[in-house]
């Protein structure tokens, strides 16, 4: 069994069956925000559609859910926008000679599960693909019917496909494969999901290209500083709407060093992965023989004037009394320079 027939609800199917009818535009509504395209209309070409319809007609179906007196579209916001548009106008259809008034779409009479929706929801990326912004939508909704990673997967996988190629197709074949393969995706998208709005908004006009930041690891790293204030807070104020203190002043402080950054050209910081506790941690559970073998190591690769001031840093080293930038800057000074491959290595 396909993965098309698997999700397609049967309500449709049975819907599909019968031929399609018109349906009035006045009692379509249109809600952007239930699909998972961009909400902003503007970025659906919609006059470049209603051109299209007014000198071809509309061929293909939209697929409407009744509701009382109204219709909610399921696939097919773009055709039933543009018929609308063409409607407002006064143009001709050309499929009946008259003034676009109605859409021709298939019509669903019974309730929708939240699966069968979103089912039609994908199933409709297949008329226009999807950008990596619209996956993401994607991905969001998805956080609301399936309870795994593995699960998601799946289900996006023609949207995954067409943004994120597979670069192994033995993975194609075999789902439990296929949604290993796609875990890092689909874990980097859940988690700006799940982040709070600033964040994720932030991750939005990323995906958009209007800029650089925030990367997948800052992404992550401030998500789980938000989750854990959330976690600790004993007023149950804190939400993704409205982040804790400490999450704040740290996503302040990160916008304007990444900001400071866009505008002078430099490099931003990166989110530091650890915090001075974890640091401590990390140092004292290594083991000093470690160091020693890597020192021990650059010794042999160094010019001699250098092995003093080597020396010397493996001492604050196991002191705890050099950080990161100092061990970072001596490194630097002290490495030797690679060679230009000569053209008989490359």
């Amino acid at each position: 069994m396909t993965l098309k027939e698997k999700t397609v609800p049967e309500t449709l199917r049975l819907a599909t069956q019968s031929a399609p009818i018109r349906i009035p535009i006045a009692k379509v509504e249109i809600d952007p925000t239930k699909n998972v395209r961009e909400p902003n209309v503007e970025t659906w070409a919609i006059p470049q559609l209603a051109e299209s319809l007014a000198l071809e007609g509309q061929s293909t179906p939209c697929i409407l859910q009744k509701i009382g007196e109204k219709y909610l579209p399921w696939q097919g916001f773009r055709r039933c926008s543009a018929v609308k548009y063409n409607a407002e106008r006064g143009v001709i259809d050309p499929m009946t000679g008259k003034p676009f008034t109605e859409v021709l779409a298939f019509v669903i009479n019974e309730e929708l599960s939240i699966k069968d929706q979103f089912a039609l929801l994908l199933d409709a990326g297949n008329t226009r693909l999807l950008n990596k912004v619209e996956v993401f939508y994607a991905a969001e909704k998805a956080r609301q019917v399936w309870s795994t990673e593995a699960q998601i997967a799946i289900a996006l996988r023609g949207l995954l496909d067409s943004q994120f190629p597979v670069k192994d197709p033995s993975v194609l074949e075999n789902p439990e494969e296929y949604a290993n393969y796609r875990k890092g995706v689909v874990q980097n998208l859940l988690t700006a999901a799940k982040s709070p709005v600033v964040l994720r908004d932030a991750y939005v006009e990323k995906l958009r290209g209007k800029q650089k930041w925030p990367s997948e690891r800052d992404v992550r790293k401030l998500e789980k500083d938000f989750r854990t204030e959330m976690e600790a807070d004993k007023t149950n104020k804190i939400s993704r709407q409205k982040p804790g203190k400490e999450f704040m002043k740290t996503w302040n402080a990160y916008v304007a060093d990444q900001k400071a950054a866009a505008t002078n050209g430099s490099k931003p910081k990166a989110v530091a992965m650890m915090n001075g506790d974890e640091v401590q941690t990390a140092k004292n559970a290594c083991d000093s023989r470690i160091l020693k073998t890597v020192m021990a190591i650059v010794k042999r690769q160094i010019p001699q004037e250098h092995l003093p001031k080597l020396d010397a840093l493996l001492v604050d080293i196991e002191a705890g009394k050099a950080d990161v930038t100092n061990i970072t800057k001596i490194l630097d000074e002290i490495s030797p320079t690679t060679p230009e491959p000569s053209p008989t290595e490359e």
